[in-house]
């Protein structure tokens, strides 16, 4: 639905018309949201993403602290709304288990909620903005894709390696290690730079090209171990059914020189904050 209105117009704002919305509806519907407080969801996500990616001090704090501590009050009503008639979504699944896992309190419950939210909904954008802005800058790529749909699968995974979502995570140490000829110490921080192990040549050959018919590599977009995405599936679901919904309309992408990409001020999280394209 959100494409074909874009479609029909011969243009598409990726962010307004798509890659913030349809994360939005589908996160909403998973845990019970009314669809009419989507936009609320998001504004609250915003905030957190913005903090998260360029933390510009205690104003930035205190909005975002405003903003999960409304997130929590929202998902409490829809906590009270689901006791009181069950429903068969996210929410109904944490409540069952809720009710054989009483170490998982309502507090637990409705952090969980907040986090699923926030990442249910900015990483998604970022992937689903990041791949069309890909493909509008390699036609020989997106013909590829057209030719051959089969391929939206192992295209979402070159998208999540060539770009990912996440550049940079924060990780402490617990054991005595030297890394590139640094001793580190237990209680150290350091920070993981997602985007250059992907880019690493030991990786994958020619890892700045971005190739379709990539063999599949062991990319960090989604982390590893017990950090590894909690949203995975849906995160990769989401955007091969875009990219499949694209490429069955037989369209041409093409950057809209009236209004020229731009990318986010945040050195954390990487994703267009502009990116229109030419549909033909």
């Amino acid at each position: 639905r959100l494409l074909d209105d874009a479609a029909a117009r011969g243009r598409l704002d990726v962010l307004t018309d798509l890659a913030r919305p349809l994360p939005a509806i589908v996160i909403a519907e998973l845990l019970g949201a009314r669809p009419e407080d989507r936009e609320l969801l998001r504004g609250w996500s915003d905030d957190v993403a913005r903090f998260l990616g360029n933390s510009t001090g205690l104003h930035e704090a205190a909005r975002t602290q405003a903003s999960v501590l409304g997130m929590i009050d929202y998902f409490r009503d829809v906590l009270a709304r689901h006791r009181a008639a069950p429903r068969d979504d996210l929410m109904g699944a944490l409540l069952a288990f809720q009710a054989d896992a009483p170490e998982l309190d309502d507090e637990a419950l409705l952090s969980n909620c907040v986090v699923l939210v926030f990442a249910g909904h900015e990483t998604t954008t970022n992937l689903i903005g990041n791949g069309a802005w890909t493909l509008a800058t390699r036609p020989d790529q997106w013909q590829l894709l057209q030719a051959n749909p089969a391929l939206v699968a192992p295209a979402v995974e070159e998208m999540l390696r060539h770009d990912t979502s996440v550049q940079l995570v924060p990780r402490w140490v617990r054991e005595p290690l030297e890394l590139g000829g640094k001793q580190l110490e237990p209680g150290q921080r350091v920070l993981l730079n997602f985007a250059a192990a992907n880019r690493d040549p030991a990786l994958v050959p020619d890892p700045d090209r971005f190739d379709l018919t990539r063999p599949p590599s062991r990319h960090l977009a989604f982390g590893q171990g017990p950090h590894h995405c909690l949203g995975v599936a849906l995160a990769r679901l989401e955007a091969q059914v875009v990219f499949t919904a694209l490429v069955a309309r037989a369209l041409t992408l093409s950057l809209d020189p009236a209004h020229p990409p731009t990318r986010k001020p945040s050195v954390v999280l990487r994703g267009p904050a502009q990116l229109h394209l030419r549909l033909t």
